[in-house]
C-alpha cells in the first residue's frame, strides 16, 4: 500500500516538475506607435496582454515618439509597465533619432534620460545606452538569448558616438560585426532573436516592393519616377539608401553563415514573417494601420494588416509564430498561426528544423561523435585549380602554383579522440576562408580553418560571380599555401604568444552533424580559439582570466591611464607581423 501511495505521489511530484520547466516563453514585438490614432488602441493593448497566460517580453521595436506626437509615448509605457511582461526593451528607430536629422543623437539621448527617469523602477529596459550600436545580449532564459543592435546607427548620416569620440565601446561596422558574431556563437545550444528597428531584407516599400497604382498615381511618369528613385536609390527611409545599404548585406551575409536565428524588426508598416538561407525575418510595424505588403517565395506571411506578431519558444525546441490582427470594434485578435520551426527531437519531415536549440540531442551528440573517422592518410592538393599554362603564368604570374598543385600526405582529423573528442557548434566568419568551430573534451575551443581561400566574399555582391571575382580568387596563388606552419616555428623561436595551427584532412564522418556538406574531405588547420571563460574553472587560451579584442583594449587604455600592455611584447608581435605579413 505505502509503495502504491509512493509511486503515485511520485508521479504527481514528476508531472508538477515537468509542468514548471515546460513553460513556453513568448517574445511580443510592436513598432510604429506613433502612428497609433485610434483613442481605445491602449485599450485593447491592455486587453489583449492581460490575456497571454506564459511568461512574455515585450520589443518595442522603434518609432515611438515625434515632435508631432509626444503622447502616445505616455499611453504606450503606461500601459506597457501595468502588463505582466518581465522585460520590456525598447530599440529607438529613425523617427526617434529626428527622422534621421541633424539633432537625431541629441534627440535620441533626449529620449533615452526622458524614459529613464520617468521609470525609474519598472521592468522597461534600453539597452543601447549613449546610443552605441550595440551589440548588447539580453537572457531571456536558459535556451533564450535576444541581442539587440541599433541599425539607426549605421543608417544615420549625421553626427553620432563615432570611434574618436570614445563614447561607445563598438563604433565601427567592422567590430561591430566582430562582435555580434562572438555573440551568437556564444550562445551554441540556445534560441537566437536578433532585433533591431530597420529590416534585414522586406518586401514593403521601404525593401524596394510598391505595388502597381504608385508607379502611375497620383501622377503618371511623374509618380514612376518617385518610385524608382525610392527603389533604386531610396531616401534615408528606405533599405537601398547608401548608409544603410551595404550594413545589411553584410548583416546578411553574417548570418547566412547560421541557421535558425530569428531577425526582428518594426520599421515596415505591415507584418510579415520571410524564410531566407534558413533563418526567419519577422517585421511587426503596424500596430493600428498597414501598407503595402508583396508576396514572394520568401514568404510564410507577408500582408497589409494591421496588427502585432508573437513568438512563441517550446521548451522542446518547437517555435512558432502568431499573427495578431487589429480591429477597432473587436481589439486585437488571433488572425493566423505559423509554425516556424520544428523541434529537432520530433520525427516530422520537414526542412525547417530547429537546430540551434536540440534539448534532446546532449545523448545524441556524443554518441554521433563517436562516428567512423578515417584514422589513417589521404593525399590531397591545397588548389588543384590553381592550375596554369605558361601564358597564364606570364599573364598572371607563377606564384607558389606548384605548391597549391601537388598533391601532400596529410593525417585526417579524429574527430572522436584528438583533443578529448571535438564536438562542432558553429561556422565561422571572414570572408576568404571558410571555417568551423569546435568544443573539446579537453575544455578548450578549436577552430578548423580551410587552406584555401576564395577573396571573392570581399567584393560588393553585384561583382560575385563574375570574372573580377575569378580573377582575384586566382591571385589566392600569391600566399603560400602552407605558410601559416612555417610562421608557427618562427613564432616559437621568438616566444611569441600565439594559436599554434596544425595541418588536417577533414573526415567524411556522421561526427560534424549538419556540417558534414560543407566541410567532408577540407583541408585545414586545427588551432586554439581565444575565448573567455564562461566559469572560473573553464580551460582558456594561455590560461587567460580575460580575453580582450583590439578594439576593447583600447577603449580600456582611452578610460583608464592605470591600464597598460606589456610594451616589449606588443612590440615584438607587431614587428613580426609587419615584417613577415
Amino acid at each position: 500500500m505505502k509503495s502504491i501511495i509512493f509511486a503515485i505521489a511520485w508521479t504527481c511530484f514528476m508531472g508538477y516538475f515537468i509542468d514548471l520547466e515546460a513553460q513556453e516563453y513568448h517574445i511580443i514585438s510592436i513598432a510604429n506607435t506613433v502612428d497609433i490614432e485610434d483613442a481605445d488602441y491602449y485599450e485593447h493593448l491592455d486587453s489583449y496582454l492581460s490575456s497571454v497566460e506564459s511568461p512574455y517580453s515585450i520589443v518595442v521595436n522603434g518609432d515611438i515618439t515625434s515632435s508631432t506626437n509626444s503622447s502616445s509615448l505616455t499611453l504606450l509605457l503606461e500601459t506597457l509597465t501595468q502588463s505582466g511582461a518581465e522585460k520590456i526593451i525598447i530599440i529607438p528607430g529613425d523617427r526617434d533619432w529626428d527622422e534621421s536629422g541633424r539633432s537625431g543623437w541629441q534627440k535620441v539621448i533626449d529620449l533615452e534620460k526622458q524614459v529613464k527617469s520617468d521609470h525609474k523602477d519598472s521592468n522597461i529596459i534600453w539597452p543601447l545606452g549613449k546610443a552605441c550600436p550595440g551589440p548588447e545580449l539580453i537572457e531571456l532564459g536558459p535556451s533564450l538569448s535576444l541581442v539587440i543592435i541599433n541599425t539607426q546607427w549605421f543608417n544615420h548620416p549625421f553626427d553620432k558616438p563615432r570611434q574618436e569620440s570614445g563614447i561607445c565601446t563598438i563604433a565601427t561596422e567592422g567590430d561591430f560585426m566582430e562582435e555580434l558574431e562572438d555573440i551568437i556563437d556564444e550562445q551554441a545550444g540556445k534560441n537566437v532573436i536578433i532585433a533591431g528597428h530597420y529590416p534585414v531584407i522586406s518586401l514593403g516599400e521601404y525593401g524596394g516592393f510598391h505595388p502597381l497604382s504608385k508607379w502611375f498615381l497620383p501622377v503618371p511618369i511623374i509618380s514612376g519616377m518617385i518610385t524608382s528613385f525610392k527603389q533604386n536609390v531610396g531616401n534615408h527611409t528606405d533599405l537601398i539608401n547608401e548608409n544603410y545599404h551595404d550594413f545589411r548585406i553584410n548583416l546578411g551575409l553574417l548570418l547566412s553563415q547560421y541557421r535558425s536565428i530569428t531577425y526582428l524588426s518594426g520599421h515596415e508598416k505591415n507584418l510579415q514573417v520571410l524564410e531566407w538561407n534558413e533563418n526567419y525575418f519577422i517585421n511587426s510595424g503596424s500596430p493600428e494601420r498597414a501598407r503595402f505588403a508583396a508576396n514572394t517565395k520568401l514568404s510564410l506571411f507577408s500582408e497589409s494588416l494591421p496588427g502585432l506578431i508573437e513568438l512563441k519558444y517550446d521548451p522542446d525546441g518547437n517555435v512558432q509564430t502568431e499573427i495578431f490582427k487589429y480591429v477597432h470594434d473587436s481589439g486585437i485578435t488571433s488572425y493566423k498561426l505559423i509554425d516556424l520551426m520544428y523541434s529537432a527531437c520530433k520525427d516530422i519531415s520537414t526542412e525547417r528544423i530547429n537546430t540551434s536549440f536540440v534539448p534532446c540531442n546532449a545523448s545524441d551528440e556524443k554518441e554521433n561523435n563517436l562516428g567512423s573517422s578515417q584514422a589513417d592518410f589521404g593525399k590531397i592538393a591545397g588548389g588543384a585549380e590553381y592550375q596554369a599554362s605558361k601564358f597564364k603564368k606570364a599573364f598572371l604570374g607563377a606564384h607558389y602554383r606548384d605548391s597549391w598543385t601537388t598533391e601532400v600526405r596529410i593525417p585526417y582529423l579524429e574527430l572522436n579522440s584528438t583533443f578529448g573528442g571535438l564536438t562542432p557548434f558553429a561556422k565561422g566568419g571572414g570572408r576568404q576562408t571558410k571555417s568551423l568551430k569546435f568544443k573539446a573534451g579537453n575544455g578548450y575551443e578549436y577552430v578548423f580553418r580551410s587552406v584555401n581561400k576564395d577573396p571573392a566574399g570581399a567584393l560588393p555582391v553585384e561583382l560575385r560571380g563574375t570574372f573580377l571575382a575569378a580573377i582575384l580568387r586566382d591571385q589566392t596563388s600569391t600566399q603560400h599555401p602552407y605558410g601559416a606552419l612555417v610562421a608557427d616555428i618562427l613564432l616559437n623561436e621568438l616566444d611569441i604568444l600565439h594559436a599554434h595551427p596544425k595541418l588536417y584532412l577533414m573526415p567524411n564522418d556522421q561526427g560534424l552533424g549538419k556540417y558534414r556538406p560543407d566541410f567532408m574531405n577540407m583541408l585545414g588547420m586545427l588551432e586554439e580559439r581565444p575565448t573567455n571563460p564562461d566559469t572560473d574553472t573553464e580551460q582558456t587560451f594561455a590560461n587567460a582570466k580575460k580575453i580582450r579584442k583590439s578594439f576593447k583594449m583600447f577603449k580600456d587604455l582611452y578610460d583608464d591611464k592605470d591600464n597598460h600592455v606589456n610594451q616589449q611584447e606588443f612590440i615584438r608581435a607587431r614587428a613580426f607581423d609587419i615584417v613577415v605579413g
